[in-house]
């Protein structure tokens, strides 16, 4: 399929291709987003017990390669067998405006299936924050380093307020397109809310990278939410912190495999 580069002509598909992206969509707990004001996103997600170190995304039409239109769709093959979590088939579309590389949208999928794993080992102790949101920011968060691909192989940070403006451009609300700057931030930011700590802990334990004031501001943004005192909380999380960092060598090799 070819897309138009105006603008309106994108927002078009977008709106048509969102509108029909809901038939048995899924969220963890029977969540359902309701619609954006101009991006009407489906998350797909099959979560099983939320102990569980593994989601499994649901079979459909990415089951084998035969059909493949492009990289995207391949990637997002490989990303079912490996058992990751199942990114929006909207967020697809972005990758594929964006000419996305391999590499890159490998790297979104693993980003989003750590984040899922969090949102889902959290709702043991706290549930008020936006799991939608969150899984929107980390399948869509180095979007800008498509626009930037000298930091696909060198850091960065060109990409971070690029990568948000560009989101803004597609039609995506600010509030979801953030995602794409406030990943760089440092967690000690005042601005941050904790759906961006979510994302910002899902990007570094992703390759098994622990780095505790990330960790702790989300712990502290968690016990605000309920009764539990810090360090209650602490000891539970940091536990799901390990289990989810064990699985780096493993998602490193995995994102080794595609080119950049």
């Amino acid at each position: 399929m070819a897309f138009a580069a105006k603008s309106g002509a994108w927002e078009s598909v977008l709106s048509s291709l969102f509108a029909c992206a809901g038939v048995g969509d899924s969220i963890h707990r029977s969540r359902k987003p309701s619609d954006a004001q101009r991006l009407h996103v489906s998350y797909v997600s099959s979560v099983t017990d939320a102990s569980s170190p593994t989601l499994r995304a649901p079979r459909g039409s990415r089951a084998t390669l035969a059909g493949v239109r492009d990289v995207v769709d391949e990637v997002g093959v490989r990303a079912e067998s490996a058992g990751l979590a199942a990114v929006p088939s909207a967020v697809y579309e972005l990758f594929r405006h964006a000419k996305a590389p391999a590499r890159l949208v490998a790297h979104l999928h693993l980003v989003h299936d750590v984040a899922t794993l969090l949102t889902a080992g959290c709702h043991s102790v706290a549930s008020a924050f936006d799991e939608r949101a969150i899984a929107f920011g980390a399948a869509t968060h180095d979007i800008g380093k498509a626009l930037h691909p000298n930091e696909l192989r060198a850091s960065g940070s060109q990409h971070e307020t690029s990568g948000e403006r560009w989101l803004i451009e597609q039609g995506c609300e600010p509030q979801l397109a953030r995602f794409a700057r406030t990943h760089g931030l440092h967690a000690s930011d005042a601005s941050l809310m904790i759906e961006d700590l979510f994302v910002i802990a899902a990007d570094k334990l992703w390759k098994g990278k622990r780095v505790v004031e990330v960790e702790e501001r989300l712990v502290r943004e968690l016990a605000k939410c309920t009764d539990a005192e810090f360090w209650d909380l602490w000891s539970q999380l940091s536990a799901l912190f390990d289990d989810v960092a064990d699985g780096a060598d493993r998602r490193l090799q995995w994102q080794s495999e595609f080119s950049v």
